[in-house]
């Protein structure tokens, strides 16, 4: 009888093993190390800014309220497309440089990783595609574009696209970069919040820490040209 459940015991746990390890990990599988964000389904790593304080779940959901409240009390959605935006995204990172509520701190520079789910749209390719599907809808909500085209850039050895925006909140102007590269079926953006340009491309500059340990799909890597030596014919 004991043998018995033992081995009733021993199948539970293979059982739950084998169901465990077929698990795939979800976009927000990442973790925080010594100043570098992991990120495990993507395959990403990034250092964000020396001495900034890394915001949980608790500021993720108030951000993500403020974000909806402003979607729609600006028309820009209704509450309905908003919840199905809202399901679909994921804040993967958010660090600020002062914890939220720090006194006489009028602008509070920021750091977020977000990523979307975008696989519904297969015409977003690129980073330029998402930018340009939700320009109409940045501008809805108070997020006024700089460039009238996003401009690329490779970083880790991904296409990167970037759009610098400004916004007005409470009578402070913020000025924003969004870098986008799509990813796994995703929007994987990162936005860095600042002052003014300057304080901008600092941030950029250093976003250059990130690493991909995932290499690049080999549907999406560049094809090797053809030679235009000619093979020698053979003798008869």
């Amino acid at each position: 009888m004991r043998m018995k459940r033992n081995l009733l015991l021993i199948s539970i746990v293979l059982l739950v093993s084998f169901v465990a390890s077929g698990q795939s990990v979800s976009p927000d599988d990442g973790h925080v190390t010594n100043g570098v964000y992991h990120n495990n389904y993507f395959g990403f790593s990034v250092k964000y800014p020396q001495g900034w304080v890394v915001h949980g779940d608790a500021t993720n959901t108030h951000l993500r309220e403020i974000g909806k409240e402003r979607a729609t009390s600006t028309g820009a959605l209704s509450a309905a497309s908003t919840e199905v935006i809202l399901k679909n995204t994921y804040q993967l990172l958010t660090t600020f440089q002062y914890p939220l509520g720090t006194p006489d701190v009028d602008l509070n520079p920021a750091f977020m990783v977000v990523a979307e789910n975008v696989s519904h749209a297969p015409g977003i390719v690129t980073g330029r595609d998402y930018l340009l599907n939700t320009r109409a809808l940045m501008i809805k909500t108070g997020v006024v574009p700089v460039q009238d085209e996003p401009l690329e850039l490779t970083l880790a050895g991904r296409k990167f696209f970037r759009q610098d925006a400004i916004i007005e909140m409470k009578g402070v102007t913020v000025r924003q970069a969004i870098l986008i590269s799509v990813n796994k079926g995703f929007a994987l953006a990162f936005i860095l919040s600042g002052r003014d340009a300057q304080a901008i491309d600092e941030m950029v500059s250093s976003f250059n820490t990130i690493k991909f340990s995932v290499p690049v799909p080999a549907a999406t890597q560049p094809k090797p040209a053809p030679s235009s030596r000619r093979k020698p014919r053979g003798r008869n």
